[in-house]
């Protein structure tokens, strides 16, 4: 019996999901909203600030020449920020690799506040090199993401940092209120969720029953493999 409940709690504490360090998908949408200014342009000059170590990023001063702005265009042509970044061998985080000279790149731009001399911040995960397009063929770029032309609720993500095939690989579909959301069988559209229909036996043992059913599955299949 004891052997029997070892392996049963053994196999359920493998089953629940445990948090882990990977990292959530670069919100684009959330950096356009956040940005001052978005901006496609050419690095010109980079100044190394401080150096990376394996507990914090190091700190360049970028100096860009303005090819066209995304969000609040103004009439500078150049304007210089600064930026973390990082290189593969230290530490983990989330700053970006060092930009060089004559990079064509996406900027979003947040202002820095209370650090004397310095105006403007680039913002780490969704600011990077255009190695061809910024958008694939019959999309445009609005509000951070790469639209279909002919479907707005269809879009890629900006192609930085990668190829354009790879690019057309990553694609972001949204929900379409009107559309009649279909429950499968043994579900019921509850508030625009497919839920479980509860019947009586669920009802009775309550939220709980889903994990204790676990528990009973489990102990037959050991019964059965013990042949008790």
């Amino acid at each position: 019996m004891k052997t029997r409940l070892l392996i049963i709690i053994l196999v359920v504490s493998i089953m629940i999901p445990t948090n882990s360090f990977a990292e959530p998908p670069p919100n684009y949408q959330g950096s356009f909203e956040y940005s001052k200014w978005v901006v496609i342009g050419n690095i010109t000059t980079v100044e190394i600030l401080s150096e990376p170590d394996t507990n914090r990023a190091g700190f360049a001063l970028y100096t860009l020449d303005i090819e066209k702005y995304l969000k609040n265009p103004i009439d500078n042509s150049t304007i210089t920020i600064l930026g973390h970044y990082n290189i593969e061998e230290v530490g983990r985080t989330t700053a970006s690799k060092l930009y060089e000279i004559d990079q064509r790149v996406l900027f979003y731009i947040q202002e820095l506040k209370n650090v004397p001399g310095y105006d403007y911040i680039v913002r780490d995960r969704t600011s990077g090199v255009i190695t061809e397009k910024l958008c694939p063929e019959n999309t445009s770029y609005q509000t951070g993401l790469c639209f279909y032309n002919d479907d707005p609720n269809r879009a890629h993500p900006p192609c930085i940092n990668r190829t354009m095939e790879d690019c057309k690989q990553h694609r972001v579909t949204f929900y379409d209120e009107s559309e009649e959301i279909v429950c499968g069988a043994g579900t019921e559209n509850i508030e625009g969720i497919c839920q479980v229909i509860q019947t009586d036996r669920m009802k009775t043992m309550g939220d709980d029953a889903p994990f204790f059913g676990i528990f009973a599955y489990l102990d037959n299949f050991i019964s059965w493999i013990f042949g008790n």
